[in-house]
C-alpha cells in the first residue's frame, strides 16, 4: 500500500511538472536569410585585417591594418554593399594612428599625437618602445585635432576600451579590460567620461569616476551599464564576470542583471545586452533581457566574429 501511494505522488508530480513546462523551455531554430558579400569586400576582408569601428551617417566606419603596418578607414554601406575610402579621416603629418573610433563626424584616434622629425615617416610600428611609452587620445571633429588625454602606457602593454554614447554627447574609457586586465590599480579602478556637447567650441570636460574592477561602461539615458569582475575565493579561484546597471549620479547604487556573464554591447534603449557565458569549455554568446534579467543562449555559428 505504501508503495502504491508512493508512485501515486510520483506520478502527479510528474503530471505537475510537464504542465508547468512552457515554449520557452525548448530549444527552437531561428529563420535565416544569408546574403553574399560583395566579391570586392570578400577580396579585401579576405586579404587584410578588417575590424568595425564605428558608424558615419549610416555607414559603419571599417579600420584596416595589413601586413605592411599601413592603417587606412574605409566605410562600408551594407545595403548597397559597397565599400569606399572614409575620406573624413585626415592623417595630420606628425601624427601616428594606432587604432580609431568613429560616430558620424566625431573620430577618436589613439596613438601619438605629436612625433619629432625623425619618426615622421616612420610607420608606429617601428618606432622604438622605450622611447614612446604612453600612448595620446584625440578628437578629430571637422577640421580641428584636440588632445584629450595621455595614458603613460605603451599600445602592446595595454589595451584601453572606449565607446561612444549613442547620442554621441559622451565618450567612455576603461582602463580594466579582458585584453589586458591588471596594470596599477590606480590608473585602472576608475572610468574615464569625456563629455562632447561643447565640442563645436573645441571644449571637452573630463570626468573620472572611481570603480574597482569595471569594464565595458556605457551610458544609455543618465545610466551606467558595465561588467564588474567579482573575486571567487578572494581572487585565489578566479573571479565572476557580473553585469550592473546604477544611475549616473551614484555608480555605487547598483542593481545585478546577469551573473557570470561578460557585457559585449547594448542596446541603444538598454532593453538587451549581447553578452558571452561560458558554456561546456567555450565562451558563448547569449541575449540578456535587461526587464527580465533572463538571458537565453544562441548556438549554431560564431555570431561574435560574423
Amino acid at each position: 500500500m505504501k508503495n502504491l501511494i508512493f508512485i501515486s505522488v510520483l506520478f502527479v508530480i510528474y503530471l505537475v511538472d510537464i504542465s508547468c513546462q512552457s515554449n520557452s523551455d525548448s530549444y527552437t531554430l531561428s529563420k535565416e536569410i544569408i546574403i553574399n558579400k560583395s566579391s570586392d569586400l570578400t577580396q579585401l576582408t579576405n586579404s587584410k585585417g578588417i575590424r568595425v569601428k564605428g558608424v558615419s551617417f549610416g555607414m559603419y566606419v571599417s579600420f584596416i591594418k595589413d601586413s605592411t603596418n599601413n592603417r587606412q578607414a574605409y566605410l562600408f554601406n551594407e545595403n548597397k554593399q559597397e565599400i569606399s575610402p572614409f575620406l573624413s579621416m585626415k592623417n595630420q603629418k606628425r601624427n601616428k594612428v594606432i587604432d580609431i573610433l568613429a560616430i558620424n563626424d566625431i573620430i577618436l584616434k589613439i596613438g601619438y599625437f605629436d612625433v619629432p622629425d625623425q619618426y615622421i615617416n616612420v610607420p608606429i610600428d617601428k618606432i622604438p618602445i622605450n622611447l614612446f611609452e604612453y600612448q595620446d587620445f584625440w578628437i578629430q571633429y571637422k577640421d580641428k585635432n584636440i588632445l584629450i588625454d595621455s595614458f603613460p602606457f605603451h599600445y602592446l602593454d595595454k589595451y584601453i576600451r572606449c565607446n561612444f554614447t549613442d547620442d554621441g554627447k559622451k565618450l567612455i574609457c576603461n582602463p580594466y579590460t579582458s585584453v589586458t586586465a591588471g596594470y596599477s590599480p590606480d590608473d585602472d579602478n576608475r572610468i574615464y567620461i569625456y563629455d562632447l556637447q561643447e565640442i563645436d567650441r573645441g571644449i571637452i570636460k573630463k570626468q573620472t569616476i572611481p570603480c574597482e574592477r569595471c569594464m565595458n561602461t556605457f551610458i544609455i539615458n543618465d545610466t551606467f551599464y558595465y561588467e564588474k569582475e567579482i573575486p571567487i575565493g578572494g581572487g585565489y579561484d578566479g573571479f565572476y564576470h557580473n553585469i550592473f546597471k546604477a544611475p549616473f549620479n551614484d555608480i555605487n547604487d547598483t542593481v545585478k542583471i546577469a551573473q557570470d556573464i561578460e557585457l559585449k554591447i547594448i542596446t541603444p534603449d538598454g532593453s538587451f545586452i549581447l553578452g558571452e557565458k561560458y558554456l561546456y569549455g567555450k565562451h558563448t554568446p547569449v541575449i540578456i533581457d535587461v526587464k527580465t534579467n533572463r538571458y537565453q543562449y544562441i548556438l549554431g555559428r560564431k555570431y561574435p566574429i560574423d
